[in-house]
């Protein structure tokens, strides 16, 4: 079974491009439609700051090819087959989207790749159907890679020196998010939910305000 975890971990996570796809499968987009709200990117980067951190020397990378800020073509290129694409602008937020998936070992992976001015700024890999030894050895597998001590990933995120960061998510599927923190996407993201919060506020004070002077009438 480790053999087996290692291959899997080592196609997927640590490196997906230039292996032949051993099936063909459509990659599952039952939820990509929940990219095109701006909420989805927040509860993840959210998620990252809630987590207790955990710090890696190691470079946070898909491979030594698909790296944060590469463009949608440099990861065509490393691919075995033709990705679904989906493409959204709110608020002038725009960012693109690549869903692929590919069978390891017979597990079905699906990756998305989230672009936002052609550079990658966020990948996350979904294990379909991931059985509980195999969720425990992925996390085994991922804390070896990054050179980490053994400690919970469902309550930890692990950042490395330039920000980047690992969010595990034990669901229905087992999901690895990768995020760069600190790509103009998050921060153009962050300005928006600020702006939005500083108006909800002050629509807030404007509906409150006459409510509160007839109480003080009274």
């Amino acid at each position: 079974m480790t053999n087996t975890i290692n291959s899997i971990f080592n196609k997927t996570v640590g490196s997906i491009f230039g292996f032949s796809m051993e099936n063909d499968h459509l990659p599952s987009n039952h939820n990509i439609g929940n990219y095109s709200l701006l909420k989805s990117y927040q509860v993840i980067y959210e998620r990252n700051k809630i987590k207790r951190p955990i710090q890696t020397q190691i470079p946070i990378q898909h491979s030594d090819h698909i790296y944060f800020g590469c463009s949608p073509k440099q990861v065509e290129q490393q691919m075995t087959s033709k990705p679904k694409m989906a493409m959204f602008n709110t608020e002038g937020l725009n960012r693109k989207i690549l869903q692929y998936s590919e069978s390891v070992e017979n597990h079905v992976v699906d990756i998305e790749m989230h672009f936002h001015k052609n550079k990658l700024f966020l990948f996350k890999t979904s294990f379909r159907e991931a059985s509980p030894e195999i969720r425990i050895n992925l996390m085994k597998s991922l804390l070896a890679a990054f050179n980490l001590p053994s400690v919970d990933l469902s309550i930890h995120s692990i950042f490395d020196s330039n920000n980047n960061c690992i969010q595990i998510r034990d669901l229905a599927s087992f999901e690895v998010i990768y995020t760069a923190m600190d790509s103009s996407f998050f921060d153009k993201l962050v300005k928006i939910i600020t702006q939005s919060n500083n108006q909800l506020l002050a629509d807030y004070h404007l509906t409150s305000a006459p409510i509160n002077k007839s109480i003080s009438k009274k």
